[in-house]
């Protein structure tokens, strides 16, 4: 998109009060007191705005700004997913880790709006001792350097283990961390099932 504005600091402290979030492409100064911006909306299927033309105009200048916000939200909230899940059946052996993000099947690292997750894990032991952990963390670290867990599920059983874990996540990250912590001889299967959907 390219914008041409007579009255740039108004349209700063407009960008300024969203948020750039590397959404601007280029920012230059163009004319008397006014700049363009060339811009396309980042994500999957972003929206390309059509150029707008900023007149001297006190009142078209308001109307067009407030238009311009509103185009603005709604590309930001077309960005996000709206529906992903996780589908994974692995085995731990002797001592082993399984990892389960929410990129395995396609969805985002960083979660930037809330999501009602539902996440059904199931363990069983094929041979040896069934003893293992698996947990629900969360991560407001967008690097995922620091977990929080929130929900565990113990296999210390000689049957099945399982948990249904439901809920909304405001966190930046998610993810599934199952260990087996030492060495005793062993296979578990791990059998995971969770579905995301976006709030609003």
């Amino acid at each position: 998109m390219r914008c041409v504005l007579q009255n740039a600091p108004t349209f700063r402290r407009l960008i300024r009060s969203i948020g750039n979030n590397g959404f601007w492409d280029g920012l230059s100064s163009e004319g008397k007191g006014g700049f363009f911006i060339t811009s396309y909306p980042a994500g999957k299927g972003g929206l390309k705005f059509v150029a707008a033309i900023i007149s001297n105009s006190k009142s078209a200048m308001k109307s067009t700004l407030s238009t311009l916000a509103l185009m603005l939200l709604l590309a930001f909230t077309a960005d996000a997913q709206r529906y992903f899940d996780i589908q994974k059946i692995d085995t731990l052996t002797n001592r082993d880790t399984i990892i389960l993000t929410t990129t395995q099947k396609g969805g985002p690292l960083n979660l930037d709006v809330n999501y009602d997750y539902s996440i059904h894990i199931k363990t069983d032991s094929i041979s040896g001792a069934n003893d293992g952990v698996a947990y629900l963390q969360f991560s407001n670290d967008r690097t995922g350097s620091v977990w929080y867990t929130a929900q565990t599920l113990t296999m210390d059983g000689t049957t099945t283990d399982e948990a249904l874990w439901e809920g909304t996540v405001k966190a930046r990250r998610v993810r599934i961390y199952c260990i087996t912590p030492n060495t005793t001889t062993r296979k578990i299967r791990v059998q995971c099932y969770a579905s995301f959907k976006r709030t609003n």
